[in-house]
């Protein structure tokens, strides 16, 4: 082997670990109303899940209370509560909640920051607005599910989007 050509398997080696690490920053955030955030299923996933796939959360604001049923990743915008008020591996994921700076769209095409007039539009073609008030809506798939999703809005823009369990 040349001088040349070992000096090149390294630069090779680099540039690969290189594109995997750009690939894994560059992932892109999604949530699907009544399904998941980034593959997070509320009811289904765990503390456990939510840990593999996200890391440890932002340390809690409120950590004497004895409450560690929230899970901030302030970062990205996400915030999970657990269904009950002490985590183990095996807690289920009760709500997955996304605001800024949230990145994801839903593929009906919502997102944070979005003009409310057309996030509503979104919302009325897809599903059922079970209450429709003037900061927020609670929505189904159909008129006669529970709701499971939920939309926040201050002014005229979408600020909050929450999934919670189905039943």
């Amino acid at each position: 082997m040349s001088g040349r050509e070992s000096l090149l398997i390294p630069l090779l080696l680099a540039a690969s670990t290189l594109g995997v690490a750009a690939a894994q920053s560059s992932a892109k955030n999604e949530i699907v109303p009544f399904g998941h955030v980034n593959g997070l299923v509320p009811g289904r996933s765990t503390y456990r899940n939510v840990i593999d796939k996200m890391g440890l959360p932002a340390p809690a604001e409120d950590a004497d209370s004895g409450d560690d049923s929230m899970m901030r990743y302030p970062n990205r915008g996400i915030t999970i509560v657990l269904a009950t008020g002490t985590r183990g591996p095996a807690t289920r994921v009760q709500a997955i909640s996304v605001e800024a700076p949230f990145d994801g769209r839903s593929p009906e095409g919502l997102h944070i920051g979005q003009p409310k007039e057309l996030a509503l539009r979104i919302i009325r073609q897809s599903w059922h607005i079970h209450s429709d008030l003037e900061d927020s809506v609670l929505v189904s798939k159909t008129p006669d599910d529970d709701f499971a999703f939920q939309a926040w809005f201050e002014g005229a823009k979408l600020i909050k989007m929450q999934l919670t369990m189905q039943r």
